[in-house]
């Protein structure tokens, strides 16, 4: 039998023969709402280049409850701040009473007052450069979750984020009228596989790089004040974070945040019905053009498989080697190249009657790149789970 490495060596090779940009700064953590008492606890984290001035910059809250939908709550200037020279600012509640793990020592940190305190309801936050306009000014008169034309005229927005409260009331978004995610309500029915429940605080996840991407989040357990505070990943109680393969993550305000370079949903299919898992790969823009190679396994994860200096997190199996042959109709694209972004997408299929022996049981896919001027693997995925059910 062909050796599994070797195989990817040669399609990768064969596959040759055959064959936007970022803002400068990006919120990556938001905790507004930890537990116990907030005063003192809240905590924003901006990522950006290092030793970055983020002069001309201001952070906007803009409340999104009832009928004071639309007011700016929030208008921070955060023009005498400076990244740290890993890339991090943390701003922090006053008294910024320390929260654990401490930030990284390279990280520039800041205490700020902000009146009123960052409310636990529906909030959008908002990150640019500019003059927007002053605090208490309402940018949807109409309370309709659409921003009033002009609303935001001579301020450039480089990120936004809306948290929506779970409370069954009116709530509004603004983040999506700017581009941006919003995330929520997580009501058990507007987001399919996510139970009721609002994040106590939200987490940008790294792509391959180290560069923001999808968000993630939900309830926060952990002793106030200082924590450590901790995602609840009991059921129903979290986002975006058993997609990516995660099954514990702490808070670490000041500290880089974790990578993620696959995430697929949904995380279970029964057989008898089918379904697809999607597979998101995040490679990163440095890995921008060259080709990648999913592949899966039902054995686990560790020790996972050596192929050049990298360890794939798949153990060989049955299902591993059937998945050396690519872009079937159970995996496709398997095998192809990640965009100028570094990214892609595969889709893991089970058609509806799929006779499987042994569900409910759990498989892992997971993917390498490889550079092929240099005939080299360079980097290997994050593993994420799909469970087969009956």
């Amino acid at each position: 039998m062909t050796h599994p490495r070797s195989f990817i060596h040669a399609l990768a090779s064969g596959a040759l023969l055959a064959s936007g940009a970022m803002g400068q700064f990006h919120l990556t953590e938001l905790l507004p709402n930890p537990p116990g008492t907030d005063e003192g606890q809240e905590a924003i984290e901006i990522q950006g280049l290092p030793s970055a001035s983020l002069a001309g910059y201001f952070l906007l809250v803009i409340e999104g409850d009832g009928g004071g939908a639309g007011t700016i709550d929030v208008r921070q200037d955060l023009g005498t701040f400076t990244t740290g020279s890993n890339g991090l600012l943390l701003i922090r509640d006053v008294p910024a009473t320390a929260i654990g793990p401490a930030p990284d020592p390279n990280t520039s940190v800041v205490a700020f007052n902000w009146t009123p305190d960052i409310e636990n309801g529906t909030n959008t936050y908002v990150l640019g450069f500019g003059a927007p306009p002053a605090a208490g000014t309402d940018l949807d008169v109409e309370n309709d979750g659409v921003l009033d034309a002009g609303a935001l005229a001579g301020f450039t927005v480089v990120d936004a984020v809306t948290l929506v409260e779970n409370d069954g009331a009116a709530n509004q978004a603004y983040a999506d009228d700017l581009g941006f995610a919003v995330l929520g309500p997580f009501d058990g029915v507007s987001n399919p596989g996510v139970g009721s429940h609002t994040p106590d605080a939200v987490y940008r996840l790294l792509d391959g790089d180290g560069k923001p991407g999808p968000w993630a989040g939900g309830d926060v357990l952990g002793t106030n004040p200082g924590g450590p505070y901790s995602f609840d990943f009991a059921p129903n109680e979290i986002f975006g974070l058993l997609e990516a393969g995660l099954t514990a993550l702490d808070l670490n305000p000041g500290n880089a945040n974790a990578k993620v370079s696959l995430k697929g949903s949904p995380l279970s299919i029964s057989v008898a019905a089918g379904g697809v898992q999607q597979l998101s790969l995040l490679a990163g823009a440095s890995k921008a053009g060259l080709l990648y190679f999913l592949v899966g396994s039902v054995s686990g994860t560790t020790p996972g498989f050596p192929v050049d200096s990298v360890i794939l997190p798949l153990n060989p199996d049955a299902y591993f080697f059937a998945t050396l042959t690519p872009n079937t109709p159970l995996l496709t694209p398997s095998l192809g190249f990640v965009n100028g972004a570094g990214q892609g997408t595969c889709n893991f299929t089970i058609p509806p009657a799929t006779v499987l022996g042994g569900v409910p049981f759990t498989a892992h896919h997971a993917y390498v790149i490889f550079n092929l001027s240099l005939g080299v693997v360079t980097f290997a995925s994050n593993a994420v789970p799909v469970t087969l059910n009956p």
